[in-house]
């Protein structure tokens, strides 16, 4: 059976940009319709988001405890902050937690020809790198 296996980093970093090609990019707050595409590389990458998605939710989950438990909370600017004693339990958590791997059972990669006709910016490229075969 096919597989692919990634750290929680590879996919948290590829996840915008394959938001972006499997539900459609935001502008100006609004959602646009995906970016089309071959079906087969179509279905690839959703099968691929819906296996992930359960992932990129316990990540975030797990990163904003961390923020609660080490950190302070800014009521007026709702953000969070490491308190100064706190930052390096905290890197060494989110180093340790970012190198966990995820393996997506029953999924294949897509053909980089397949999406190289759309508009992507570079680092969206370099983030599906992951995802895909004959990347050059």
């Amino acid at each position: 059976m096919s597989k692919i296996v990634l750290t929680l980093q590879e996919a948290f970093q590829l996840w915008p940009a394959l938001d972006e090609l499997v539900i459609g990019p935001i502008e100006d707050g609004v959602r646009l319709p995906a970016k089309e595409m071959p079906a087969k590389a179509s279905y690839r990458l959703g099968k691929i988001y819906r296996k992930l998605q359960p992932d990129i939710e316990a990540y975030e989950k797990t990163r904003i405890d961390l923020f609660k438990r080490l950190g302070t909370h800014d009521e007026e600017t709702d953000n969070w902050t490491i308190k100064e004693e706190n930052m390096d339990d905290f890197t060494l958590e989110m180093e340790v937690l970012q190198e966990e791997n995820i393996t997506l059972e029953g999924v294949m990669k897509i053909e980089f020809g397949d999406i190289s006709h759309l508009e992507f910016k570079a680092a969206s490229i370099l983030a599906l790198e992951p995802l895909m075969n004959n990347v050059e």
